[in-house]
């Protein structure tokens, strides 16, 4: 029974190992499968949607949005995001610049920092505007699309806490995009 136990450890030690090499090589390899696609070149387009919820005012709107971006060098994405909150008064709009540097690390990852600037619209009320910042990581899941998850923060001009409830914010990001 000991000799038996002492295999299947060393089966489980030589497994775990394997997998683990296996893994490493994948995550770490030296010429990506994706990489070569191109997501992140020179010249490479980017297209997300936005779907989702937030809050503003004491009301919760549905968050519609769409973007677009242009990669003027390796890495380098100067884009264009816009997005309308929805189903309570007062409608919000918002139209973000913003400019995004990926660095690609393994054929499936590729983390990313970037600034922008935001104008945001409120339905008779005064615009505010905002500039911040964002990092995330960014999990390749095809030759032409990618999910991005990360934090944003961002702080309000001219801001007025008798207006808003904080002078900034941070919060999470999660987008689906595509690049062409």
């Amino acid at each position: 029974m000991k000799a038996c136990l002492n295999s299947l450890r060393r089966m489980n030690t030589k497994t775990t190992m394997g997998s683990l090499l296996i893994l490493l090589t994948l995550v770490f390899r030296p010429e990506p499968v994706f990489a070569q696609s191109g997501l992140f070149d020179s010249g490479a387009k980017r297209f997300s949607v936005v779907l989702g919820n937030g809050s503003s005012f004491g009301n919760d709107y549905i968050v519609l949005g769409l973007g677009a971006g242009y990669y003027v060098i390796d890495g380098l994405d100067l884009g264009f995001d816009v997005q309308a909150w929805l189903g309570d008064d007062p409608s919000i709009y918002q139209i973000t610049p913003e400019a995004r540097y990926t660095l690609q690390i393994t054929d499936v990852l590729a983390p990313y920092a970037g600034v922008l600037y935001r104008e945001t619209i409120i339905e008779n009320r005064d615009n505010t505007s905002a500039y911040g910042a964002k990092a995330g990581l960014n999990v390749i899941i095809g030759s032409n699309s990618y999910i991005g998850a990360g934090i944003v923060t961002i702080k309000y001009n001219d801001c007025r806490e008798s207006v808003l409830v904080s002078c900034s914010e941070t919060y999470p990001e999660l987008a689906v995009l595509f690049s062409f």
